[in-house]
């Protein structure tokens, strides 16, 4: 049992949560008040919706603060009032500036969904799947101005499933991180924990994500279009255009042309023969509709599994893939 502390957590997406909780749950590192970013907007209905962290402080009667930028003095200042030992922040969603990093008396850590110096950056999680990595991690690091630039205090690895999409990962993620951060802040509060300066040569980033980044090009390889997939559920979700309309893929498979019956494949192989025939590109042509729908792509084909349009309902590409003509067109 260790000392009480007085923490501040700030954290925002899903991430955040099973860390706060985690927090919550040790008497001793239960954070003094949760900063979190404002509620956002979402839907026709123009609904205001809670950050996650926001849901779970509150639900445990943690004060919560939404700051929308720490320039207002009075910010800091309710900062400044809570006499901290640590300010830890994970998924915030914003750069701490110095007026806060030197409020705490031991300092500020950030909990990163990467192996720092690797993907730097808003989006580590996705890029990690979208770049086809085996391997990421949670490291925890110093805060300092620079954007997860702080020396390393810790690292936790986790391999990456092939079949894993982004929710999946986040979440095995963050599950790591609560499982070692009590551990790790025992360690830390004991001195007993030294930082590595980061390899500055190894840093590679990642960008803040949009939904036009979703967007599928049929001229690409089929493992990347399937690592897009996965990496970009459940957002900013991925789509593509038939026949005028947006269409999002939810999720889809590298087919195994050997599992096929006898009458799938002859259809596939008359849909290439006739592409072969006509001299066009295959790329984003429907090759078999039958049972399951396959497009093809600049290597090979994809499956579409789960698919909506827009306005529509979410629905198994199986059962309405007699819908998409042979030889019909994804852009």
């Amino acid at each position: 049992m260790g000392d009480y502390k007085r923490i501040c957590f700030m954290g925002t997406a899903d991430f955040a949560v099973p860390i706060l909780k985690e927090l919550i749950a040790c008497d001793y590192y239960r954070p003094l008040a949760l900063v979190t970013q404002p509620d956002t907007v979402i839907g026709r209905k123009r609904d205001l919706h809670m950050p996650p962290a926001k849901v779970t402080a509150l639900e445990h009667s943690i004060p919560c603060l939404q700051f929308t930028t720490f320039k207002d003095l009075a910010n800091v200042q309710a900062l400044r009032d809570l006499d901290l030992d640590l300010i830890v922040t994970a998924a915030y969603g914003k750069i701490l500036p110095s007026s806060v990093l030197d409020l705490p008396k031991f300092g500020a850590i950030n909990i990163h969904g990467s192996l720092l110096p690797e993907l730097r950056g808003a989006s580590p999680i996705q890029t990690a799947i979208l770049q086809g990595k085996q391997e990421t991690g949670v490291s925890i690091i110093k805060m300092v101005k620079a954007m997860d630039a702080g020396c390393i205090y810790a690292q936790y690895r986790q391999a990456i499933g092939p079949d894993m999409t982004y929710k999946d990962l986040e979440a095995s993620l963050a599950n790591l991180a609560a499982r070692n951060i009590v551990k790790f802040l025992d360690a830390y509060f004991a001195n007993q924990v030294q930082g590595v300066e980061q390899d500055e040569n190894s840093v590679t980033y990642c960008h803040l994500l949009q939904r036009e980044d979703g967007q599928l090009n049929w001229h690409e390889p089929a493992l990347n279009l399937y690592n897009k997939i996965r990496a970009f559920y459940p957002w900013p979700d991925t789509f593509t255009d038939y026949g005028g309309k947006t269409m999002k893929i939810y999720s889809a498979a590298l087919p195994q042309i050997s599992n096929l019956t006898p009458h799938q494949q002859q259809i596939l192989n008359d849909s290439l023969q006739k592409i072969k025939s006509a001299n066009t590109q295959p790329d984003g042509k429907v090759v078999l509709n039958k049972g399951c729908l396959l497009v093809a792509c600049a290597d090979g084909f994809l499956e579409l599994q789960e698919i909506q349009f827009a306005g529509g309902k979410r629905l198994a590409a199986g059962e309405i893939a007699h819908n998409f003509p042979l030889l019909s067109q994804f852009n």
